[in-house]
C-alpha cells in the first residue's frame, strides 16, 4: 500500500505544481529548485513524506470515481455487490494463499493504475494552462498526458475484468472444495 500511495502521490505533486504555477507564476517552484540552502537528503526525505501524504489525500479524494468505475465493471461480469463482499470473505477465510497473494497484487496494481490515470489527466490540463502564457508549446505535456491516461484507463478497465472474474472463479473452487469434503 505504501508504494501505491508513493505513486499516487509524486503524480499528485506534479500537477500541483502546475497549479502553483498557474495561480502565482513559476516563481515559487523555481525558487523551490534552486535554493542551495537546502541539503539533498532533507529534500528527498521531504519529498517523500509529502508525495506519501498527498497519496493518502488523493487516494481518498478519487475513491468516489473508483467506486463508480467497479460498479460498472462488477456489473459488466455479473456480479452484485452483495455476492462480491461474500466472495471476498470466503477467499480470506477458505482460499489459498497463492489466490488471496494474487487478488491483492491485482488490486495494487488497480489501484495504481486508478490514480495514475486522474493523475495524467490532470498533469496534461494543468500542465497545458501552466505554460501556455508562458509561450511555451506544451502540447507534449497534452499528448503524453491525455495517451497516457488512456492507456492507465484502458489497462483499468481490463485488469478490474480480470480480477472480478478471478473473484467469481475462487469463489465457485472454494464452494466445491467445501462440498466435496
Amino acid at each position: 500500500m505504501f508504494l501505491e500511495l508513493l505513486v499516487a502521490g509524486f503524480g499528485g505533486i506534479v500537477w500541483f505544481s502546475f497549479l502553483v504555477i498557474i495561480v502565482f507564476g513559476p516563481e515559487p517552484i523555481v525558487y523551490l529548485l534552486q535554493s542551495g540552502n537546502l541539503n539533498g537528503a532533507i529534500v528527498l526525505t521531504m519529498g517523500i513524506g509529502s508525495a506519501y501524504v498527498i497519496g493518502i489525500l488523493l487516494d481518498r479524494a478519487y475513491f468516489p470515481v473508483w467506486r463508480r468505475i467497479d460498479d460498472a465493471q462488477r456489473e459488466k461480469v455479473g456480479i452484485d455487490v452483495h455476492k462480491y463482499y461474500e466472495a471476498q470473505v470466503q477467499i480470506a477465510t477458505n482460499g489459498n494463499d497463492r489466490l488471496s497473494d494474487l487478488l491483492a497484487f491485482y488490486t495494487s496494481r488497480m489501484r495504481i493504475l486508478r490514480t495514475s490515470m486522474i493523475n495524467f489527466l490532470l498533469m496534461a490540463l494543468l500542465g497545458l494552462w501552466a505554460f501556455w502564457p508562458y509561450k511555451i508549446t506544451p502540447w507534449f505535456i497534452l499528448i503524453v498526458g491525455l495517451v497516457l491516461s488512456i492507456v492507465s484507463a484502458n489497462a483499468l478497465q481490463q485488469l478490474t475484468e480480470k480480477y472480478y472474474k478471478k473473484v467469481v472463479e475462487a469463489k465457485v473452487l472454494i464452494m466445491l472444495s467445501d462440498n466435496s469434503a
